[in-house]
């Protein structure tokens, strides 16, 4: 279990890669909603930070962004994941439409005020320094731009109290979160919930730059 815990922080290529891999597929219904409250545009260009199995980067890139001249920024600090999706994401990558990046959240190479659009789902959860990563998040964002994240805090509560699956994970409710956007600059933070039939609801953090 704490080889599959440090897994989920940061997938490896390693006996635990499948298993973390098959766990995080439950993560998709967090990247389609991410995408669809970003209300992405062609023209946009979007950052995904820790964007594992690359479910999120897909929709963004199948839903708003395949037929414009807009771009998606996917940063994520395992070699293994880039690697990845470097392969999956070839023919996208060879054109310019996606850009893979091995990078940490509180110190991308990335421009300042280069983002229109930006989300994460669950990598948050482990960020060890929640104020300097908001801060490095709001320096690549436009001013005006919005960032979401989505959580299913009732499956991060069960597995955290029954499993142990999430023990390198400092950050599993949204309230410090929050806390270190408003604390970096961003406005307008809210949170909602999203309603499914048959399953819980999932809840996100809306937030954007001043």
């Amino acid at each position: 279990m704490d080889k599959l815990a440090l897994n989920l922080r940061k997938p490896s290529s390693n006996c635990y890669a499948n298993l973390t891999r098959f766990a995080l597929a439950a993560n998709k219904p967090l990247g389609r909603n991410a995408v669809r409250l970003l209300q992405i545009e062609p023209h946009h260009k979007v950052l995904e930070v820790g964007f594992g199995p690359g479910h999120g980067l897909g929709y963004a890139l199948n839903q708003s962004l395949r037929n414009g001249p807009g771009q998606i920024v996917g940063v994520d600090f395992s070699s293994f994941v880039c690697d990845r999706a470097r392969k999956q994401f070839a023919a996208e990558i060879s054109t310019g439409k996606v850009k893979i990046m091995a990078d940490n959240v509180t110190s991308m190479s990335l421009p300042d005020s280069e983002f229109d659009k930006v989300f994460h789902t669950n990598s948050h959860l482990y960020w060890p320094d929640l104020p300097s990563a908001c801060k490095e998040l709001n320096r690549v964002m436009k001013p005006g731009a919005k960032m979401v994240t989505v959580m299913n805090l009732v499956r991060i509560e069960k597995i955290s109290r029954r499993m142990g699956a999430l023990k390198y994970a400092p950050n599993l409710f949204p309230e410090g979160y929050m806390s270190s956007l408003a604390a970096s600059g961003f406005e307008n933070i809210q949170t909602i919930e999203i309603k499914r039939r048959f399953m819980p609801s999932l809840h996100a953090v809306i937030c954007s730059k001043t």
